[in-house]
């Protein structure tokens, strides 16, 4: 799975997401999502980076699959990551 950060004219932004432990997780580029709202996904932990981010073409993305959402604060945490490793600048 991957939250979907934006669409853009050839494809979308997306962050990969992971099941796995991580080995620091306070570091400033790492989020965690203690949960995906959804009635396909399991109740678990999952783990972004946000190096990880991707453009990917829109012909990867499955929307008749499962699709979920998370809670803003979520957002808003992927957005200061952005800001405070210079990925994303104003």
């Amino acid at each position: 799975p991957a939250l979907i950060i934006k669409q853009v004219s050839n494809g979308i932004i997306a962050l990969p997401l992971s099941s796995s432990n991580v080995k620091d997780e306070s570091a400033p580029y790492i989020i965690k999502i203690p949960k995906i709202y959804g009635p396909h996904f399991a109740q678990m932990n999952r783990w972004t980076s946000i190096y990880r981010i991707r453009l990917l073409s829109l012909f990867r993305v499955d929307y008749n699959n499962k699709v979920g959402s998370v809670k803003p604060d979520i957002l808003l945490a992927i957005g200061t990551a952005l800001k405070s490793t210079g990925l994303y600048v104003e």
